[in-house]
C-alpha cells in the first residue's frame, strides 16, 4: 500500500541563496495504541487481546531494564534498541563526571528484513488531501 506525502516549502537561512526549496513530507494518519494493536495481533494468533496487551507492556518494561543495565536489545525480525549519549569533554580523565552526560538517546536499528521492506515502499503525492493521479514514487525516489 503506497504511503501518502505532501509537499511543503522550506527556506534555509544558512544557505547562501536563501531560496525556497520544496520537500516531501510523509502524511501520518494517526497513531495506533496498545489496545488496538493488541486487538489486531490477537486476530493473527490464538491469544486473547488482553494477553497480547500484557506481553507488550511486559516487553516494554524488560527493554527498559535491559537498556538500563547496559545491554542492547535485539528483537528478531524487528531490530535492535540501544542507548547512546551526548557528552561534554574534560581536559583530564579524573575530571569526568556523570554531569558530562548531557543527553541520552534511544536508537533503533531495523533488522535486514525491515530494511528490505523499507527499500520497497512506494509513495504517492497528495494535493488537497486527495491522491494525485500518476505520481507514485518508489523508495529510490524514482517516479512511476
Amino acid at each position: 500500500m503506497p504511503i501518502e506525502y505532501h509537499v511543503i516549502p522550506k527556506t534555509l537561512p544558512q544557505s547562501a541563496r536563501e531560496s525556497k526549496l520544496y520537500y516531501p513530507i510523509l502524511k501520518r494518519k494517526g497513531t495506533i495504541g496498545t489496545e488496538d494493536l493488541s486487538e489486531a495481533i490477537s486476530k493473527r494468533c490464538t491469544l486473547h487481546p488482553a494477553d497480547v496487551q500484557a506481553v507488550v507492556i511486559a516487553l516494554s518494561h524488560e527493554i527498559r531494564m535491559s537498556l538500563e543495565s547496559g545491554q542492547a536489545v535485539r528483537l528478531d525480525q524487528l531490530g535492535t534498541f540501544s542507548l547512546s549519549a551526548s557528552c561534554s569533554g574534560s581536559a583530564q580523565a579524573k575530571q569526568v563526571r556523570s554531569s558530562n552526560i548531557k543527553k541520552v538517546r534511544l536508537h533503533f536499528h531495523p533488522d535486514a528484513r525491515i530494511k528490505r521492506w523499507l527499500s520497497r515502499l512506494e509513495f504517492y503525492k497528495t494535493k488537497n488531501m486527495k491522491p494525485a493521479q500518476g505520481t507514485r514514487a518508489k523508495a529510490s525516489g524514482k517516479q512511476d
